[in-house]
Order: C-alpha cells, then structure tokens, then sequence
C-alpha cells in the first residue's frame, strides 16, 4: 500500500492481518498511541466474526511498561506475566 503522505516509522495492521494471525491476546496501550476503551470494543466488534470460536482477550495495558526500557522493566514482567498465563477455562 502507498504511504500516501503518512508516517510510515510504525506498521499499521489491517482486521484482515489480525485474523490471519489468530491472536489469542491483544494488548492495547495508552501510548505512543493511546487506545482508548472505545477503540477496544471497535477491535472487538471487527473481529468477532472471525473469533467466535475461540477466546480473544483484548487488554488495555499502562504503554509504560511496554515501550519504556530499563528500570521499569521489573514492573512490566510483573504486572504484565499473568496475561500470558493460560486464562480461566
């Protein structure tokens, strides 16, 4: 696709591309880009379809613990290793 003018320093992924990878868990942080609740329930909304099958979690999560480096790493492995846990069945 064309970057028709558009910062081309991030990927940007389709529903379509999100379906073919069959993602079992989705976080959506609050930066560099910030998710909102809403942006959430549209994700949700636009793969269930293709997730009726199956469980997808769809988790906002602080973008601090993703993306900040270094010293803050402690918290993110443990605020963010019980999402990778298998979930409740």
């Amino acid at each position: 696709e064309a970057d028709g003018g558009r910062d081309t320093r991030y990927p940007r992924v389709t529903l379509e591309d999100i379906r073919a990878a069959r993602p079992e868990l989705i976080l959506l942080p609050d930066e560099p880009f910030a998710f909102s609740e809403e942006s959430a329930q549209k994700l949700a909304e636009g793969l269930a379809e293709a997730e009726n099958n199956r469980a997808l979690r769809i988790v906002m999560v602080d973008g601090t613990l993703l993306f900040w480096h270094g010293t803050r790493m402690g918290r993110a492995f443990q605020q963010l290793g019980g999402l990778f846990a298998d979930p409740p069945g």
